[in-house]
């Protein structure tokens, strides 16, 4: 059991404290957590996740009305908070959809449901530090290791098979952000000719 746990942990300070500190514990205690509850504390990750993105923006904005006749625009602000946070929430999506189908592959699946519910968790270290200078470094890995963990603790999976998901995803998420970067720059290239 999860230090500081009696139970089902019931709030979302209880649930980062354990995946921080205890992964596996944590994740068996969450592996009755339905779909609702999950896919709300991955809601209030990305918008912990917002916050330093918010700041920049703001110091940003701030730094140009003193700096010049420049006014605050609101609408800018949030056209950047929603472009960060449709990439930061749509890349671990895909990417946990694209772990989903490699499992599927392997003849391993328990829902796509499960595999979204333990995405929802293991992406708690990066959402929350991935800002923070030289520990951003390895946010990312941490997260993979959370997913790692999760299908094993939580969907049984076998700790091959689970490692192997997870890096077939990210080679996956990979060529695909790359294939959407060539894409772009093909079009705005296009664009600036005609």
């Amino acid at each position: 059991m999860a230090p500081g746990f009696s139970g089902h942990p019931e709030k979302i300070s209880e649930i980062i404290r354990g995946l921080l500190r205890d992964p596996r514990g944590t994740f068996r205690l969450l592996r009755e957590i339905p779909f609702n509850r999950a896919s709300v504390y991955f809601l209030i990750m990305t918008g912990f996740a917002a916050i330093p993105v918010l700041l920049l923006i703001g110091a940003i904005d701030i730094f140009l009305l003193v700096a010049s006749a420049h006014t605050i625009d609101p609408l800018t602000i949030s056209a950047g908070i929603g472009i960060f946070l449709l990439g930061f929430a749509g890349s671990w999506l895909v990417f946990t959809f694209l772990v989903h189908v490699v499992l599927a592959a392997e003849g391993r699946t328990s829902g796509i449901r499960e595999t979204f519910v333990t995405g929802f968790y293991a992406i708690t270290p990066f959402a929350l530090l991935y800002w923070i200078p030289m520990i951003n470094i390895i946010t990312p890995f941490w997260a993979l290791g959370l997913m790692v963990y999760g299908l094993q603790d939580r969907q049984d999976v076998p700790e091959k098979q689970a490692l192997i998901s997870v890096v077939v995803a990210v080679i996956g998420i990979l060529v695909l952000e790359y294939l959407i970067m060539v894409l772009w720059l093909n079009t705005s290239f296009l664009h600036s000719f005609i």
